[in-house]
């Protein structure tokens, strides 16, 4: 991001009014998680040319992401009344939807864009989170398997794919897939999911194997950024597993006092449900539950 912001500048130094270099600024501050300068840089795209309908769509997304969802809406409406058949804008505005818990008018939307291209990769899998959110299992798992089937070496599809199976209760097919996705990519969240697999099968030793590396990672990628929430909220549910508490609650408290949104509490507080489903006499996660649902 630093050298695509560099060369942003250089151009920008040489015609300061040009919208579409604002406007892809503006997007590379909100990959970076700079929200006001991105702000900024699609407002001034905007004031140029008031129907640049990307720079709408893509302000659309960063108010969402700052969850100022009335304005998300307003601006990826007014890019739909400009190009009703952007797929694009209408999967983003479906995930708006979904934040809103307006749940019928984001599954619309995902179909709609599905309509417009049956491949379109992204609204599929968003819909497939969208069904999963709902316990919509088995309609979650289509989506993942069609996702599979586009983009087949995609790790974060097929881990997906293995976490609805481990939802559904097949333990075969769920070690198959987060295997799979692992061997691809290791990263800490397929190797926690694998880990409750194992748990589930009674392999206790590859289930500990396996939830040691987790936290081992995720610890590396919170020493580079430590005040990741997600991080923090990972790490915290990782610690629920493991059966430490007290460091688990550090975390979770730690998250929270450092400013999570209420996206990044809700999302916390579905995994730890998740969690509960495969152990439902866990009493631990279900006082962290029963928590974080309370600051939401």
């Amino acid at each position: 991001y630093d050298e695509a912001l560099a060369d942003l500048n250089r151009v920008l130094e040489i015609d300061p009014n040009e919208e579409s270099v604002l406007a892809n600024r503006g997007v590379t501050y909100r990959l970076m998680e700079r929200y006001d300068e991105a702000l900024a840089d699609l407002n001034l795209a905007l004031e140029i040319d008031p129907n640049y309908k990307w720079a709408l769509a893509h302000r659309g997304v960063t108010y969402r992401l700052m969850e100022r969802y009335d304005e998300a809406l307003a601006d990826l409406n007014r890019a739909l009344e400009i190009d009703p058949n952007s797929k694009w804008a209408l999967a983003h505005r479906g995930v708006t939807y979904q934040e809103m818990e307006r749940y019928d008018e984001a599954l619309t939307d995902f179909n709609c864009a599905l309509r417009i291209d049956r491949n379109y990769e992204w609204a599929i899998t968003r819909r497939g989170i969208y069904y999963r959110k709902l316990g919509e299992y088995e309609s979650a798992l289509k989506d993942f398997i069609r996702a599979v089937e586009l983009a087949p070496q995609d790790s974060w599809n097929i881990m997906k794919q293995g976490e609805i199976h481990l939802l559904l209760g097949d333990m075969k097919e769920a070690l198959k897939n987060l295997s799979h996705s692992i061997k691809l990519n290791e990263c800490s969240w397929a190797l926690y999911k694998r880990s409750i697999t194992y748990q589930k099968l009674e392999r206790s030793k590859l289930a500990k194997a396996d939830l040691d590396k987790a936290i081992q990672l995720i610890k590396r990628d919170l020493k580079n950024n430590p005040n990741d929430i997600q991080d923090i909220f990972t790490i915290a549910l990782y610690y629920v597993a493991k059966d430490q508490a007290d460091l688990a609650k550090q975390a979770y408290l730690r998250g929270l006092n450092i400013g999570a949104k209420k996206s990044q509490i809700r999302e916390a507080a579905q995994d730890l449900k998740e969690f509960i489903k495969m152990f439902p006499n866990h009493q631990k996660a279900i006082v962290f539950y029963n928590g974080l649902r309370k600051q939401m």
